[in-house]
């Protein structure tokens, strides 16, 4: 007799429940208030599509901006073990479940590493946006270690002009350069250097070896493209 598989979303409540808890449990103790409300618009949509592609119990997930760990923190009971990634760890520690662990890395480098490992799914919220070098690298390298990638970022044609920062890469994807040795990233890492419109979104995808299993808009006034993924 087989075990039936469970869909995570059949468990789709209980997640966003947990993600509703713990981002009013931040907002209440003031930390990060502000962030934690965009969250409400941006990665709860996300959760709540994203489960429908995902079979439970799942083995790994890695989120790429991992910063307070709420997705993190949602996610947990549906997981064996979730790696979150960023710049440095915001996690607020106790507050963490225990199979969800930090891994440190610049992606606006040349110098990043990730752990050689699979994941069931990775999950990049608005990160590529911020990237100063090419994203190709990175994105290949996540095409090689997932069965599902979660990924968003503005679109270019509904958001202000990038015309502030002389660094601000206003061609194709095709023409940035790579990071190189040494390379400082963005400077001001809390703006964008680089928009995309839906078209070179979903280009730069299939270019890295993706396959689009769904397209949609998230975020307060749905600005915001969300493509979940598989690689090709």
């Amino acid at each position: 007799m087989t075990s039936k598989v469970i869909t995570l979303a059949e468990k789709r409540n209980e997640i966003l429940s947990i993600f509703d808890k713990t981002t009013d449990m931040h907002i209440q103790n003031g930390l990060h208030s502000e962030y934690c409300l965009i969250q409400k618009y941006w990665n709860r949509p996300i959760i709540d599509a994203l489960v429908n592609h995902v079979h439970a119990p799942a083995g790994k997930m890695m989120v790429l901006g991992s910063f307070l760990g709420i997705t993190e923190t949602a996610m947990a009971g549906c997981f064996d073990e979730i790696t979150g990634v960023d710049l440095e760890n915001f996690y607020p520690a106790s507050l963490l479940p225990n199979n969800v662990k930090f891994h440190k890395a610049n992606l606006d480098s040349c110098s990043w590493e990730l752990p050689n490992e699979f994941y069931d799914v990775v999950m990049m919220v608005e990160v590529l946006e911020h990237l100063m070098w090419s994203p190709i690298s990175l994105l290949k390298w996540i095409s090689k270690h997932c069965s599902i990638f979660a990924v968003t970022t503005p679109d270019d044609r509904e958001w202000p002009v990038l015309d502030d920062l002389p660094y601000m890469r206003h061609t194709h994807f095709s023409t940035i350069p790579p990071a190189f040795e040494g390379a400082s990233g963005n400077p001001e890492p809390m703006k964008h250097c680089k928009q995309y419109t839906q078209e070179e979104f979903i280009e730069l995808l299939s270019f890295c070896g993706f396959k689009l299993l769904e397209l949609k808009r998230v975020g307060e006034g749905g600005h915001q493209m969300l493509a979940i993924c598989t690689p090709r």
